[in-house]
C-alpha cells in the first residue's frame, strides 16, 4: 500500500524559493564565467596580433628567438610561454604535414587574399592548453620586414596572375597557463 506524503504549503514555498535562488546563482556565475573566458581569449588574440604587427613593422628585432620551421626540435624541448616561427613558401608542404593548424592557416590564406590571420586555442601533449596565431606574410609585406635579412631574399616568385601571393606564415604560440589562472 502506497503512503502519501503531505508537504505543507510553507515547505513547498521554501523548496520553490531555494530552487529559484539556486537557479539565479547558477545563471549569474555561469554567465560571468563565460564572459571571462571570452575576455581572456580575446586578450590572448590581441597580444599575439600586436606581437606580429610589431615584428612586421620592424619595431622589434627577434634575432635568434625567431625559428624556422626546419628547426622543430628547437622549441620542442623547452618549456616556453612564447615561441615564434617563420614558415617560408618553399617549406609549406613539409611543415603542413607535421602541423594541422598550419595546414588550415595556409589553405585559408591561399584561398582568400583578404584573410591574413587565424587564431585558435589548442590542447597539446600532456593536456597543456595554449593559443596559436598564424599571420600571413604576403609579397607586399616583405618590403617592410628587415628582421633576419628577410627583406627580399625570402621572397619566392609566385604566380603572376595572383596580385599578392602568400610568401610566408608567421606562427606564434602563447602558453595558456597564466591565462587559465
Amino acid at each position: 500500500m502506497l503512503m502519501s506524503v503531505r508537504i505543507s504549503l510553507a515547505n513547498k514555498c521554501q523548496l520553490l524559493f531555494g530552487a529559484a535562488v539556486l537557479l539565479i546563482l547558477s545563471a549569474a556565475l555561469g554567465v560571468g564565467a563565460l564572459r571571462m573566458q571570452t575576455l581572456v581569449r580575446e586578450g590572448q588574440e590581441e597580444t599575439a596580433r600586436k606581437l606580429a604587427h610589431a615584428w612586421l613593422d620592424d619595431m622589434i628585432q627577434l634575432g635568434g628567438a625567431l625559428t624556422s620551421s626546419k628547426e622543430p626540435a628547437a622549441n620542442a624541448g623547452r618549456d616556453r610561454s612564447l615561441s615564434l616561427s617563420l614558415v617560408r613558401q618553399d617549406e609549406f608542404d613539409e611543415a603542413v604535414g607535421r602541423d594541422t593548424f598550419l595546414g588550415d592557416a595556409v589553405s585559408r590564406f591561399v584561398a582568400r587574399a583578404d584573410h591574413n590571420e587565424l587564431f585558435r586555442q589548442v590542447v597539446g601533449d600532456g593536456g597543456r592548453s595554449y593559443y596559436r596565431y598564424a599571420r600571413a606574410i604576403r609579397e607586399s609585406d616583405l618590403k617592410q620586414i628587415h628582421d633576419g635579412g628577410l627583406e627580399r631574399e625570402g621572397a619566392v616568385e609566385g604566380d603572376p596572375s595572383i596580385a599578392n601571393p602568400l610568401a610566408m606564415v608567421l606562427l606564434i604560440n602563447l602558453s595558456a597557463d597564466l591565462a587559465h589562472r
